[in-house]
């Protein structure tokens, strides 16, 4: 697959490999498994507890369980991402317009900044990336709001990681940051 850009790597080192449209699946001497299609993929996301790939797209969630057909979840406008939060078995998934649990459907708005641009799962904690700097959902429902050149070398987050050490990695236009907690 020429065009390749979106993958995750599932069980036993096997992967499913994308570039927007076709989807391949396979293990891990490069055999292809599976081959199939699914339009406008932004993310795929490897969820371990089920051996199954959430497939993301502007308008679409669906799900790819290894040997079975593939099942669409949620169909909606404005996704973004999505994340595994696995401290609640829950998919969270980010839209233009703020994030929801898959299983509840109903879109959180009351956020530092409702676009999303990414979201990942660090140490128990969600963390979200948006186009105006970073932020993190506490366990009193509270947000943690990080921006500005204070804590970001550019406010549009594109991706966010864990670090060790209980810091995080965001990673902006401009460049890779990193937000170190340390209690006081």
């Amino acid at each position: 697959m020429p065009e390749a850009s979106v993958f995750a790597s599932g069980k036993d080192f096997q992967f499913l490999i994308s570039d927007g449209e076709a989807l391949v699946y396979l293990d891990k001497e490069g055999n292809k498994l599976w081959s199939g299609y699914f339009k406008g993929i932004r993310q795929i996301l490897y969820q371990e507890i089920k051996n199954s790939f959430l497939l993301i797209s502007p308008d679409l969630v669906a799900e790819f369980v290894p040997g079975n057909p593939i099942k669409e979840l949620y169909e909606g406008s404005g996704i973004t991402c999505a994340a595994n939060f696995s401290k609640e078995q829950k998919i969270v998934i980010g839209t233009s317009a703020g994030y929801f649990f898959l299983s509840e459907s109903n879109i959180i708005q009351n956020v530092p900044c409702s676009e999303i641009t990414d979201i990942k799962e660090i140490n128990g904690q969600l963390w979200f990336g948006s186009v105006t700097g970073a932020y993190r959902l506490n366990s009193d429902g509270k947000y943690s709001y990080y921006a500005g050149e204070r804590w970001l070398p550019g406010n549009r987050v594109t991706a966010i990681e864990s670090c060790p050490e209980k810091s995080v990695l965001v990673l902006t236009d401009k460049r890779l940051g990193q937000i170190c907690l340390k209690e006081m």
